[in-house]
């Protein structure tokens, strides 16, 4: 789904008068008595996105629930590592690494290839970056 920012085609830290002139462009292009053959999807799209953004207080709750939702589809990465910080048990023949909950990121020798991996800790939401190094 598209954010309110990609629909009027601007970054997110544009301003106010960058924001305006889009919109203007687009409501000219879109705008259904200009063109009958477009879906008014698209225009009612590019008119909710003016209406949020062009007002302070509703711009910056959407930029909030914005950071939030990318922040949450985003991987928390605690740590890159390269496989010879990690621990190696002889006997398991696994490698793990503690976390600062308490918890532990564990991954079996066998699961280490030549790619990097990320390993999830069995505490908490945290991930572990292992850059391969080609140490088996």
């Amino acid at each position: 789904m598209k954010t309110h920012y990609e629909v009027l085609g601007c970054h997110r830290n544009a301003t106010y008068e960058e924001l305006k002139r889009r919109y203007q462009e687009l409501v000219l292009k879109y705008h259904p008595d200009k063109q009958e053959n477009l879906l008014p999807a698209t225009f009612l799209e590019i008119d909710t996105a003016w209406k949020i953004l062009r007002d302070p207080e509703q711009r910056k709750l959407y930029d909030d629930q914005l950071t939030h939702t990318q922040l949450s589809e985003q991987p928390l990465i605690f740590a890159t590592l390269s496989l010879s910080d990690l621990y190696r048990h002889e006997e398991t023949l696994n490698y793990s690494y503690m976390c600062r909950c308490g918890g532990l990121y564990s991954i079996a020798q066998m699961e280490v290839g030549l790619e990097d991996c990320f390993v999830h800790c069995e505490g908490c939401s945290l991930i572990i970056h292992i850059k391969c190094d080609n140490e088996k």
